[in-house]
């Protein structure tokens, strides 16, 4: 592994970062300072340039002086390669073994690499799993003065507020503090714990409450991966809101830096994990994680089924401009994919703001949408979510299908009449007559975005015009199929759907269709082109404020 040293190296390689959050976030948080004046003293190896691999963060040689301090003596790793770990890990030029040193890092792999390696070198480890929380910032409108009130976002607790006001005080901590939080601070109270907490107030922004006699009563600080840490209340002063009081100040000054902040929590500490405020669904930022989700979607099918064809599309150039939010990662219980908020501009326009869920737990999913700001309820939208109705037998059926496609080409009664086409948006206006949710402007515009992006097909009859199509949205699904009604009997549909099934699966789109219930004439259709009925369906609400 070779250091990377240049400015625009390390910009590039900040913004490369970013896109594999929150896997890379503790390489992420810890790079934002180094190409801010560097105070830690580290530096960044990268095992190839600008192809990377695998990221190290670790403190330059002439600060690794104490071989017993593993409060310096620490590494923020990130890799793509999991498998190469191993190898990485046990590099003496890499990582010294000789000291006590710390690996931090937001990814299951890098512990698993480590447990390996300390036991080929009798080493030991003490291993610590926290839980990763982190704030995305909002869109706001803007209230008077065009400032945003983080104190209204964050429901501050109304319980002492006038109290407080003039009772306590937001403070920033100084080195002054340094033994106090010291001797509060479960992994520190001793002399490397004290020096490093120094050294962070030092350089870093910590933040307090004061009591009314001038005495810090609760704080947490930041340290050189930007993670808050070291967060501490007096009991007497518990349950009063203080660490929110505080969160709100720092979240306000960490906007205004444009600096990343996240927190972790060890898992049975649950007291401060209800301290995170109102649910935050987490937006997967780049390709990398957006693949591991279409990956683990694709194991829930057939209820995945809307969520795993959009995410599909939205890694094969994301044409709709959507964004994919999880309650947490990777271990995920609930996904909800959604347009960026520059896409949802018409309040009025259910059919681009579109909600597509899905969850593996209903308690779960409710409270990711009913305690976050997921959903715009403010605007006229669609939710499509599934029924989850999945029985042993049907899965296995589904499953055991999953690797095979049965296709039944449907012969026209006149092949000479009708000559096979694909869509021109200059279509669209006839899909939108006849399509039973559509038949106004604003679904004209959706059937001509889906005729632009997606393969879609027709058949033109003697007049040159459609007589018969079908069409494929943004979730992969093949949808608003019709046929002139002086066409229809003659197999048209059937055959559409033949050629746009066969068609998909040649350029390795996967495709699937729904029907009504009563729609026993396409449900026959299917049946006859030997698609398989899977045992869900899904709900599709449309939503207006009232």
């Amino acid at each position: 592994m070779f250091v990377l040293r240049e400015p625009q190296q390390l910009q590039i390689l900040y913004e490369s970062l970013e896109e594999s959050i929150p896997e890379s976030l503790k390489v992420y948080g810890t790079l934002f300072h180094i190409r801010n004046k560097n105070p830690f003293n580290l530096e960044v190896l990268v095992d190839a340039w600008p192809e990377y691999q695998t990221v190290i963060i670790r403190p330059q040689k002439e600060e690794m002086k104490d071989d017993l301090d593993h409060y310096t003596n620490t590494y923020h790793i990130f890799t793509k390669a999991p498998d190469k770990l191993e190898e990485v890990l046990a590099c003496p030029q890499v990582i010294n073994w000789e000291q006590a040193f710390q690996i931090q890092g937001c990814q299951e792999s890098l512990g698993e690499a480590l447990q390996k390696v300390a036991a080929s070198k009798s080493a030991q480890v003490d291993y610590l799993r926290t839980m990763l929380f982190v704030f995305e910032k909002p869109t706001l409108e803007a209230s008077s003065g065009d400032k945003m009130d983080l104190m209204k976002l964050l429901k501050t607790p109304k319980v002492l507020e006038d109290k407080r006001k003039e009772t306590f005080q937001s403070i920033f901590l100084d080195v002054s503090h340094a033994k106090l939080v010291n001797e509060h601070w479960e992994l520190g109270k001793n002399e490397k714990s004290l020096k490093y907490i120094e050294r962070c107030l030092q350089n870093f922004a910590g933040f307090g409450i004061l009591s009314a006699e001038g005495n810090p009563i609760s704080w947490f600080l930041t340290e050189q991966s930007c993670e808050i840490r070291m967060g501490y209340t007096f009991p007497k002063y518990r349950g009063q809101g203080h660490m929110w009081q505080m969160g709100c100040h720092s979240i306000a000054y960490f906007f205004s830096k444009k600096m990343p902040f996240y927190i972790h929590v060890a898992e049975d500490k649950e007291k401060t994990q209800q301290i995170k405020g109102p649910a935050k669904m987490f937006h997967l930022h780049g390709p990398q994680l957006l693949q591991m989700l279409e990956k683990s979607l694709r194991k829930s099918l057939p209820e995945s089924l809307k969520v795993y064809g959009t995410v599909f599309h939205m890694n094969q150039g994301n044409p709709f401009n959507l964004k994919a939010l999880v309650d947490k990662w990777p271990d995920f219980k609930t996904v909800v994919i959604r347009p960026h908020e520059q896409e949802m501009a018409d309040d009025f326009d259910h059919y681009t703001n579109t909600y597509q869920i899905y969850s593996k737990d209903l308690n779960n999913c409710q409270e990711s949408l009913t305690t976050s700001d997921v959903i715009n309820w403010k605007q006229h939208l669609q939710i499509q979510i599934p029924i989850v109705a999945k029985d042993p037998l049907t899965a296995t059926f589904y499953d055991s299908m999953i690797p095979k496609l049965w296709f039944y080409t449907q012969l026209l009664a006149n092949e000479e009449m009708f000559k096979l086409s694909s869509m021109d948006p200059t279509h669209a206006a006839l899909v939108n007559k006849f399509w039973h949710f559509g038949g106004n402007e604003r679904s004209q515009r959706f059937i001509e975005r889906c005729i632009r992006t997606f393969p879609t097909f027709c058949l033109l009859g003697p007049e040159g015009t459609p007589a018969s199509w079908s069409l494929m949205d943004q979730t992969g699904e093949i949808r608003m199929g019709a046929t002139l009604p002086e066409y229809r009997g003659c197999g048209l549909i059937s055959h559409m759907l033949a050629v746009h099934t066969r068609a998909l699966d040649q350029l390795g789109i996967p495709a699937y269709n729904h029907t009504d219930k009563a729609n026993k004439i396409i449900q026959r259709i299917s049946h006859n082109l030997h698609h398989i009925a899977i045992p869900c369906g899904w709900n599709q609400w449309n939503c207006e404020p009232l």
